[in-house]
């Protein structure tokens, strides 16, 4: 009874995502590439690492490793990234100099108490939070999590 009670109240306070949610324009903040322990911070312009990679390197090794990983992911252009959700079920994914990466109708589809964006005509699903005004675009492929958090741009 216990357990059946806690999974009841977790779920009644697990936020609803609903279309007007996510309509409007979000920036990116951070970049957490779980699988690999890089943690990418674009308001404070830092790169984390695991304690396990920094106990394991030189300080020389670490700026290196940073450096790859900055231009690896093209981060000077990738901190320009935006998501727009519009009314109708539409959202676009664009670079600060005009690039679209993806264009796409959406829905908007809950499993489980688990909010995921369903591109229509397509099986992908990309799983979603918003906590703390923060939206957390969640993409898993096999062991790696890549979790892109994105602020609501101001007007």
């Amino acid at each position: 009874m216990g357990v059946a009670f806690f999974v009841t109240v977790t779920s009644a306070l697990a936020q609803e995502i609903t279309d007007k949610d996510l309509i409007g324009s979000w920036e990116i903040v951070a970049l957490d590439l779980d699988g690999k322990g890089i943690y990418i911070d674009f308001e404070k312009d830092s790169i984390s690492l695991t304690e396990e990679m920094v106990r394991d390197s030189t300080e020389e090794e670490l700026v290196e490793l940073k450096g790859y990983v900055s231009e690896l992911l093209d981060l000077d252009r990738l901190k320009t990234l935006n998501l727009d959700f519009y009314e109708g079920h539409t959202m676009k994914a664009f670079l600060e100099d005009g690039t679209v990466l993806d264009h796409h109708a959406y829905l908007i589809v809950e499993d489980e108490g688990n909010y995921y964006v369903k591109y229509i005509n397509s099986e992908e699903e990309i799983l979603i939070d918003i906590r703390n005004e923060l939206l957390y675009w969640i993409e898993q492929d096999h062991s790696d999590k890549t979790t892109t958090i994105f602020k609501r741009k101001e007007s």
